[in-house]
């Protein structure tokens, strides 16, 4: 995953408002963990490319873990303050505790079942100091079946062109991207192709398995201020370790 694709995800995602999210985050964290002279310790889950990480890094002492290696490379250019690993969420080789973890850019869709989330969140959870908080968002089903289903989006440069196609099957609750790109090399252009899948699971089903994991849990809307529905694009998860 984010294979051949991580070489032009930057290019191509330029619109993700990462320094928001990063806002977005100060903003929970000075309302539910104690300040402390030194820097707090934050894990960011799914870290990719590194572009929240950079914004991230600025206040917090920041580790990301990421399975794609390629998106670990560009990471480590951008961020030389953070400490990268190759790591798989669901069975964190991490010894050490942090107060806030964080996942955004809906990388907990990619769990393909209920028990890689309850996973998820149980090393969360092992992870998190007492009082300490973890923030995730994640898209909707509305979003997934009335915005992406059946959708092609085209991307045409003087190097590259793109065709990323989504498909959503309600049974299995899973949208399906299939991403082709041609990169332009010399006098010709080089063919790739990826396919990812996202999952959609409801804000009750998310609920049950925080709290099965530990967790007093939150559900807030896009703009950051609103309930979360299974009407919005994406709802943000704000969950509590308690003391």
């Amino acid at each position: 995953m984010y294979d051949e694709f991580a070489m032009i995800y930057d290019r191509f995602m330029s619109d993700i408002p990462y320094e928001e999210w990063a806002s977005y985050i100060d903003d929970i964290v000075r309302a539910n963990v104690v300040a402390s002279e030194d820097k707090l310790k934050l894990l960011e889950l799914g870290c990719g490319s590194g572009n929240l990480t950079s914004y991230l890094a600025k206040t917090y002492d920041v580790t990301g873990i990421d399975i794609s290696k390629k998106m670990l490379e560009m990471a480590k250019g951008k961020c030389i303050d953070a400490k990268l690993y190759e790591m798989d969420m669901r069975d964190m080789k991490l010894d050490e505790r942090f107060d806030v973890i964080v996942s955004f850019c809906d990388c907990m869709n990619y769990m393909p079942d209920k028990k890689g989330l309850f996973d998820t969140f149980a090393e969360s959870y092992r992870l998190l100091e007492d009082g300490g908080v973890f923030v995730f968002d994640m898209k909707t089903e509305c979003y997934f079946r009335y915005d992406l289903d059946n959708s092609t989006i085209v991307e045409d440069e003087d190097d590259v062109y793109l065709v990323w196609q989504n498909c959503y099957d309600s049974q299995k609750k899973e949208n399906q991207y299939m991403i082709d790109f041609f990169v332009k090399d010399g006098e010709k252009y080089e063919r790739y192709r990826e396919v990812q899948s996202q999952y959609a699971y409801t804000i009750a089903e998310v609920k049950e398995l925080l709290v099965k994991a530990g967790f007093e849990a939150e559900v807030v809307a896009e703009d950051g201020q609103s309930d979360g529905s299974e009407d919005e694009v994406r709802n943000f998860f704000v969950c509590r370790k308690k003391r």
